[in-house]
């Protein structure tokens, strides 16, 4: 079976040259395959899980998928509204968690909307990974849902190192090839190394080989409003990659933004939920809109923060000036920011009203208000 070993084998590679070719090469036997194809019963598969507030499914059963982020972006609350919206389906979920623990688990699992109880049923498998790793297979056998949180450390406790490529492909055999040959579909959190210039890395650290292996979707999740114990906060979620080519058509922007995900805080616990993005707009010239980049100013400048610069906007919301100076001269065209002249006759700006990419979705972008302001130097 696929994944049965699960150590390091420093001599393997030397089994496979020495193997007769019939033993580890074969021809593909499309007989089956071609029947089915005429018989119509051959398609492509179609996402079934973790859905957007639309109805949208974004994992796909029986495939693997990464979800990358910083530490706070709420890679671990997606999963587990992908565990819960799985096991309320009546499907079993593994959970392997290699950074945390039993309690940390429960407490969170509960605040999401579930049930003490369901880590009683048999369904909800929740493991702290030690040891031995031969019973892999055995626990994730008949899974719907395997998450692996996180890949460095399970990799790490295993003895193999992500950053080299055969290391991390044999991780992956152990694992994850191990797990989808079980029938399931599965979520491997991963952290995203430090920003580069540019936007966001498309992988996790560690070598590329970790991107190139998914065959379902690789997903980057990146925070727009922190969140916390008593404060609401968003995250935006974006395709890397989309091997089943059934997600891409419901993305946004260049960015392929697949949607807007909330983290609700109230005394009955955190709701997350994914939304669908807001369309891509474009202003009266044409030129699209900088909503994200609108949305960060704003918050920013929103604490009563006055004659500050595009220069310093550009520090405060982590942009370029390519970015920042657009969406500062938009907001200000649009009634959000004030300007008048600092020291120097330099051109500074304060908040005028707060602005929300909502606002464009409403129709109550651009209204205009009072005290709107001098036209922004350009």
């Amino acid at each position: 079976m696929i994944g049965t070993s699960l150590t390091p084998e420093a001599d393997r590679g030397a089994e496979l040259v020495t193997a007769e070719p019939h033993e580890c090469w074969h021809r593909g036997d499309f007989t089956e395959l071609v029947r089915q194809i005429k018989a119509g019963e051959l398609k492509a598969i179609e996402p079934t899980m973790l859905h957007r507030t639309d109805g949208l499914a974004i994992l796909y059963p029986g495939k693997d998928h990464a979800l990358i982020g910083a530490s706070e972006a709420g890679k671990s609350w997606v999963a587990l509204l992908a565990a819960l919206e799985v096991y309320r389906a009546g499907g079993v979920v593994v959970w392997a968690d290699w950074e945390d623990d039993e309690t940390t688990f429960l407490l969170r699992w509960v605040a999401i909307g579930g049930d003490p109880d369901d880590l009683l049923t048999g369904r909800l498998v929740y493991i702290v990974p030690e040891g031995d790793p031969s019973p892999w297979p055995e626990l994730v056998a008949g899974a719907a849902l395997v998450v692996i949180d996180t890949v460095e450390e399970s990799a790490a406790t295993m003895g193999y190192e992500t950053d080299k490529r055969h290391q991390y492909s044999a991780w992956n055999r152990a694992v994850v090839r191990c797990a989808i040959a079980a029938g399931a579909a599965v979520l491997i959190l991963d952290h995203v190394p430090k920003s580069r210039e540019g936007g966001p890395p498309r992988e996790g650290i560690g070598t590329v080989t970790k991107l190139n292996k998914i065959r379902g979707a690789v997903f980057m999740l990146e925070t727009v409003t922190p969140f916390g114990e008593g404060k609401d906060g968003r995250s935006r979620l974006t395709i890397s990659k989309d091997r089943g080519g059934k997600l891409g058509g419901h993305s946004e922007g260049k960015r392929r933004v697949l949607a807007e995900v909330t983290f609700t805080s109230d005394d009955d616990g955190l709701t997350v939920a994914l939304d669908p993005p807001p369309p891509t707009t474009t202003d009266s010239t044409g030129s699209k809109r900088l909503t994200g980049y609108m949305e960060r100013i704003s918050r920013w400048a929103e604490p009563e923060r006055s004659h500050w610069s595009k220069a310093a906007a550009e520090r405060g919301v982590g942009g370029t000036p390519r970015y920042v100076g657009p969406a500062v001269n938009t907001l200000c065209e649009e009634g959000y920011l004030t300007t008048e002249t600092g020291p120097g006759g330099h051109t500074v700006y304060a908040s005028a009203k707060p602005y929300r990419e909502a606002d464009d979705l409403t129709g109550t972008a651009g209204a205009p208000t009072a005290g709107g302001g001098q036209d922004p130097i350009i």
